[in-house]
């Protein structure tokens, strides 16, 4: 008894490992929308003040940074937050060589919680807590 052979369609071992291509992508994909907003806006603000950090190394010249309860100044420039998040006030600057003016504590909220950024003296980094 002869077999015909269809080559027109897919194995089953070829649907099986594009199912799983697809679960594993979509694992990743629902993993990172579990993160707050808030910490998502963290996250954000935390790579602005280490980018400020590194222009004022760069330039070899003073950048500062002014937060507000809506807004920030990075430098001058201007970065409106979300309606649902609100900040303390701070403000500090980063040097010619990229230390930080001052240690400082930031605490942002919304609905769902608090967050705080923590700038440390001396390295001027900065750390989400």
């Amino acid at each position: 008894m002869d077999r015909q052979v269809h080559s027109n369609g897919f194995t089953m071992i070829e649907s099986l490992i594009v199912l799983l291509i697809v679960c594993v992508l979509s694992i990743g994909i629902s993993q990172n929308q579990n993160q707050s907003n808030l910490t998502i806006f963290m996250e954000k603000l935390m790579s602005y003040c280490v980018l400020m950090q590194e222009k004022a190394f760069i330039e070899k010249r003073e950048t500062r940074v002014e937060i507000y309860e809506d807004h920030a100044l990075f430098d001058g420039e201007y970065y409106e937050f979300d309606e649902s998040i609100a900040c303390e006030t701070l403000r500090f600057h980063y040097n010619a060589k990229g230390n930080i003016s001052k240690a400082n504590t930031l605490e942002c909220h919304d609905q769902q919680g608090t967050k705080k950024l923590i700038f440390q003296l001396g390295s001027g980094r900065v750390r989400i807590d």
